[in-house]
């Protein structure tokens, strides 16, 4: 399908020039609706105005006590902050319109609200909590019997499986949605613009683009007819990754960065990591490497400046993968000590992501144990008892194949890993090998020589070994050293220094059981290192596992040698 930049980028400025022209200012006199009905009109293409008014609402509600228009003030307030990017904010509007709804004992408000409040905890990254709120206004939803609030509590439901890789599920969620939002032609006309939007982001994460195109181009043109700025940028980022899936790298930054011009506008900062992420890559793609860590850098700053400022940890999806980019990059750009530290993000990144995505997969396997309890007391005949257990069964057997699959997975490429170095090990030579190279020069020549006697000595297991200890031992200065280090052992002098010791401590976790049986802590300082941090750091760097894991290894193999 063929998209016109052109045509897409008239409707938009004429759209925004529209909104802006009559986004003025309210009279003094202005009823609660007026207000109202000013800041749903004008909340996406003038947010800080509609700001101004949603505050204004709230002390005028409060003033009046007007129960009814002080839960809109609120609710509005939560929704503004959350096309920001001011999840935190959010949250706490949210709250406040909880503690409304709940005076109003107004079901429908505490769906909107619960749903609204969701929306702001997956965009800070904690999937669980988002979770817990999407399921209290799933129960409230049932007993309400709305169809509306049925398909937006479900698809928020969906996004939740999406992240967590179900994505058939989700996708199933999604159509179904789409088409009662179709048949049913609701007021709300963002209902079926979401719907869009989850199934094109569904096909995205199927690796569908071309499907993708098809429900973002219909999702687009709504948008567009109603003038919701959000949607539009949303549409052009999903249409910009199907872009990038299908390997049309250019086109996908010129649609990223028609996101990223209104969003901007939109004041959300956050939203920009999505964009500015799939920019890196594209540039990454295009093996234009300066731009690619000029954009992934951005999405860190975004994180960065977010968690120095807040007291709720902003975890994207996004940063997982701009570690491991970034890695790459430096790695390809021969950049040792920064391919290690972003090596080193990435991996207690993804570990604990891990650990987050097991505990929302439980709350999800409650979900369905309730439904199917909640289905089974309802069921008057034996068959459809035996189906609810049957599906219920089949969500089991399918989340511990996952778990055991991911498990299996981990398990044998370590093992790969490990019988290799441990071959490896049990295979150097004492003998260090001779250079290929000849040094004419007698006084480099020299050096060298104390350097090996150095080795042979373990120098390089002393806690003070630096390069300017070293060039006083060598009797040298540190330039010179360096130089001979790069030139003739070919590594730069930390990695020299590295090297060196993760050999001797593989080694001699090899040949010596006793020092097995030390701590962490104890072994790292054995070899020269003044944190535990550092020696993981390098260990895993330099060998892909745990120093943990390899001794386990080790010891497990040594008994089984043992008793055959």
């Amino acid at each position: 399908m063929k998209f016109l930049f052109p045509k897409f980028l008239v409707c938009l400025v004429v759209c925004i020039s529209a909104s802006f022209a009559t986004a003025q200012e309210m009279p003094k006199d202005a009823s609660n609706e007026e207000i109202f009905d000013f800041i749903i009109q004008h909340k996406y293409s003038n947010p800080e105005l509609s700001k101004k008014y949603a505050r204004i609402l709230v002390a005028k509600s409060k003033k009046e006590q007007d129960s009814i228009y002080l839960f809109n003030a609120y609710a509005q307030c939560c929704k503004i902050s959350n096309i920001e990017g001011n999840y935190e904010l959010a949250i706490q509007h949210c709250d406040s319109a909880i503690t409304t709804a709940k005076a109003l004992n107004n079901k429908r408000f505490l769906v909107e609200v619960y749903l609204t409040k969701g929306n702001a905890i997956v965009f800070l990254g904690d999937n669980k909590k988002a979770l817990e709120n999407y399921l209290y206004a799933l129960d409230i939803t049932k007993e309400l019997n709305a169809i509306d609030f049925e398909i937006v509590t479900n698809a928020n439901i969906a996004k939740i499986k999406r992240r967590m890789g179900f994505y058939e599920e989700a996708l199933s969620i999604y159509k179904k949605n789409t088409l009662l939002a179709e048949q049913n032609d609701f007021e709300n006309k963002m209902i079926l613009i979401n719907s869009y939007m989850g199934v094109g982001g569904t096909f995205l994460r199927l690796q569908q683009p071309d499907s993708t195109l098809i429900y973002s181009e219909k999702g687009l043109q709504k948008s567009l007819a109603i003038n919701d700025l959000e949607g539009v940028s949303y549409f052009y980022i999903d249409i910009g990754i199907a872009h990038f899936i299908k390997g049309n790298f250019k086109t996908a930054i010129e649609y990223l960065q028609k996101a990223e011009k209104i969003t901007k506008g939109l004041n959300n900062q956050n939203r920009l990591t999505e964009i500015y992420y799939y920019i890196g890559k594209s540039y990454f793609e295009l093996e234009k490497y300066e731009e690619t860590i000029s954009f992934l850098k951005k999405v860190e700053t975004i994180v960065e400046e977010n968690n120095e400022k807040k007291d709720i940890v902003y975890n994207p999806p996004e940063l997982l993968g701009t570690y491991l980019t970034l890695s790459k990059v430096y790695e390809l750009t021969d950049k040792r000590d920064l391919f290690l530290e972003y090596t080193s993000k990435y991996l207690q990144l993804r570990d604990s992501n891990e650990n987050q995505d097991i505990k929302v997969i439980k709350e999800l396997y409650e979900t369905v144990k309730k439904e199917n309890n909640s289905l089974s007391s309802r069921a008057s005949t034996l068959q459809n008892r035996l189906v609810y257990v049957l599906l219920f069964s089949i969500f089991v057997v399918g989340l511990c194949a996952y778990f055991f699959y991911k498990f299996l997975k981990a398990k044998k490429q370590n093992k790969i890993i490990f019988d290799k170095l441990v071959s490896k090990v049990n295979t150097q030579k004492v003998e260090k090998p001779k250079p290929e190279f000849n040094i004419e020069d007698k006084k480099v020549a020299a050096i060298l020589e104390r350097l090996d006697k150095l080795e042979e000595s373990l120098f390089f297991l002393n806690s003070n070994c630096t390069l300017q200890t070293l060039a006083k031992k060598v009797k040298t200065n540190t330039n010179y050293l360096s130089k001979i280090i790069n030139k003739y052992k070919q590594k730069k002098f930390y990695e020299y220094l590295n090297d060196l010791r993760i050999q001797y401590v593989l080694k001699r976790l090899n040949e010596d059981p006793k020092f097995r049986k030390y701590s962490i802590k104890h072994i790292a300082e054995e070899i020269g290192y003044k944190s535990t941090n550092s020696f993981t750091k390098y260990f895993k760097a330099s060998t892909k596992l745990y120093p943990s894991y390899y001794i386990k290894n080790l010891e497990s193999t040594d008994e089984n040698n043992t008793s055959n």
